[in-house]
């Protein structure tokens, strides 16, 4: 069996694909997704989001909920598509 490691952590994957996944999202990613509520950043939008649900008693919603929703406001003219 092959196996990949983290040159900079040293956990081990059974597929290149995983390491490079957590290469990304671990590891070497950049941490864009910040706490507005205290210094803790991540590198997914969905690990923010448990965060802020499990610190801070905060629900969040999906990006891809969100933009529905203001889509949704923006036709049906509760909000202008200026805002």
């Amino acid at each position: 069996n092959v196996v990949f490691n983290c040159h900079q952590c040293g956990r081990t994957y059974q597929s290149r694909h995983n390491l490079v996944k957590h290469l990304r999202f671990e590891c070497g990613g950049q941490k864009h997704f910040a706490c507005s509520l205290c210094p803790s950043r991540y590198t997914q939008n969905g690990k923010l989001r448990q965060h802020m649900l499990n610190a801070h008693n905060i629900f969040v919603p999906p990006l891809h909920f969100r933009k529905k929703n203001l889509l949704s406001e923006i036709m049906f003219g509760s909000i202008s598509a200026n805002n």
